[in-house]
């Protein structure tokens, strides 16, 4: 037998965000709707929520209208500030095309491949995340993203052909933002650029890293920072010392993190080789290049990160408990 339950909101203050959730969790009885909500922001003053609530099965629908006189017993009164969700973090996105998301644009592909409607893993991130109760505003001085998705989801700092170098030498910029965590993708170029030399050493990619990580450290010693292997490599490219190079910054990478315990190791490598995303992989989860992940493959290198972020921000998180 389904419950009724009504509740007055009213909606104030909340400002850069289109979307919030709204914890149906009445103290009254412990079988009361415990699903998360999400309701627009946009023109909306004063609602009336009204949940259908099956507390056996824990499910909640929800319809809202404008509110009126209410006949039930049950009814409360909400005021919400800025930020309604139970956590919400300012996050940086650090990479190169990968966080931009090149190739993955609606088509017809720009020329260069880096479309301004290109989501990469940060939307499908930023989505996966919001399904435990953790909103984000992303920033950043580049813009790119899908029009479904909302502004404040479209802002980083993944700049096309970079290194840890390129992204370290604008630290002044990014500095600025003050995110409460910065996510890192970057290696690929480091290694593409010293295999072009027909180098598979890793020794001066594993240096630009820890350089990067350092004032990184220093200018944002608050924010939790979220470092990743990087994607397979195609084995022929450079004769394969692309590929080996990528071995050897991934395998240093644990260790520039350990002595910080702001630094989280992503294991991105580790969890996209089966099956394998790009690499020698170049049709399933890659553009056609071995390099750049498809949507597809976005998909999957989103659900490594959000897995980490999740539960580094929210360890006791069950499928039934919100953050």
């Amino acid at each position: 037998e389904k419950t009724l339950l009504e509740l007055l909101i009213l909606v104030r203050g909340w400002k850069s965000i289109n979307r919030n959730r709204i914890h149906c969790n009445l103290a009254a009885t412990d079988d009361s709707c415990t699903s998360k909500e999400i309701v627009s922001t946009f023109n909306l003053a004063v609602a009336e929520l009204k949940f259908h609530c099956n507390s056996d099965e824990r499910d909640c629908e929800r319809e809202m209208r404008p509110t009126s006189r209410s006949s039930f017993g049950f009814l409360y009164l909400i005021t919400l500030v800025a930020d309604g969700a139970a956590l919400h973090l300012r996050w940086l996105p650090l990479g190169d095309s990968i966080t931009w998301g090149c190739g993955n644009g609606v088509l017809p592909h720009v020329p260069k491949g880096c479309e301004r409607d290109a989501g990469s893993y940060r939307i499908p991130t930023a989505q996966a995340l919001e399904q435990w109760n953790i909103t984000v505003d992303t920033v950043g001085s580049l813009l790119a993203g899908p029009s479904s998705a909302p502004d404040a989801w479209q802002h980083h700092e993944g700049h096309p052909g970079w290194t840890a170098v390129n992204i370290e030498n604008i630290s002044p910029l990014w500095a600025k933002t003050a995110p409460d965590m910065i996510t890192v993708l970057l290696g690929t170029n480091d290694c593409g650029n010293a295999s072009q030399h027909g180098s598979s050493d890793a020794s001066f990619p594993i240096a630009s890293m820890k350089t990067l990580l350092t004032t990184i450290a220093a200018a944002l010693p608050r924010a939790k920072v979220f470092v990743a292997s990087i994607l397979a490599m195609p084995s022929g490219l450079h004769e394969g010392a692309t590929a080996r190079c990528a071995v050897h910054l991934n395998a240093a990478i644990p260790g520039l993190l350990s002595a910080n315990p702001n630094f989280f190791y992503v294991p991105l490598n580790e969890n996209t080789s089966t099956p394998l995303v790009c690499g020698d992989n170049v049709d399933q989860y890659s553009i056609g290049d071995g390099v750049h992940p498809n949507a597809f493959g976005h998909l999957r290198v989103a659900s490594v990160f959000s897995r980490v972020i999740a539960d580094t921000f929210c360890s006791n998180h069950k499928n039934d408990v919100s953050c």
